[in-house]
């Protein structure tokens, strides 16, 4: 419906989590709170969006999160708001998806570099990055790039400091 351009507002209130979040997901839903909410709620528990469905809806070639990231960082500008799904996600993100979750939401949430130090919800960010030692092997191009892109070193121990 959505691709449509159709406005599924009514199943922002589905008892299924995985139709919710697709209808969240409509072009015509971008500007709606509520629409949001439920992204940001799916988000919550990245792990669970893998569950929803038996088979994947043809409308989504990769996993669900992936998409819902990308929503999430479209409509939310408020580093704060995206930090509970970016703190959800870090412990499952792999080096592989750099391009498509973990690493768009930490520029989303460092913003452009700039000198000084961290703000809290970036440093906490980075560290749940930095406790997913999958993240951090540095024959891993990914994500060297995505940690380059967002002005930090691929280094476990630097990041950490």
């Amino acid at each position: 419906m959505g691709e449509l351009g159709l406005a599924p507002r009514a199943y922002l209130d589905d008892p299924h989590p995985g139709v919710r979040a697709c209808a969240a997901l409509a072009p015509a839903l971008a500007d709606d709170p509520a629409a949001t909410a439920a992204i940001l709620e799916a988000l919550a528990d990245p792990a669970a969006t893998e569950r929803w469905f038996t088979h994947r809806p043809p409308q989504l070639h990769t996993h669900i999160r992936f998409r819902l990231t990308h929503a999430a960082i479209e409509r939310v500008d408020d580093p704060e708001r995206l930090l509970p799904a970016a703190l959800a996600l870090a412990p499952i993100a792999g080096p592989w998806n750099a391009n498509s979750d973990w690493g768009p939401l930490l520029l989303a949430i460092l913003g452009p570099r700039r000198d000084g130090p961290l703000t809290d919800p970036q440093r906490r960010y980075l560290a749940a990055l930095v406790d997913n030692e999958a993240l951090w092997d540095p024959r891993n191009g990914n994500a060297s790039l995505a940690m380059r892109e967002a002005g930090l070193p691929h280094d476990r121990a630097a990041c950490r400091a």
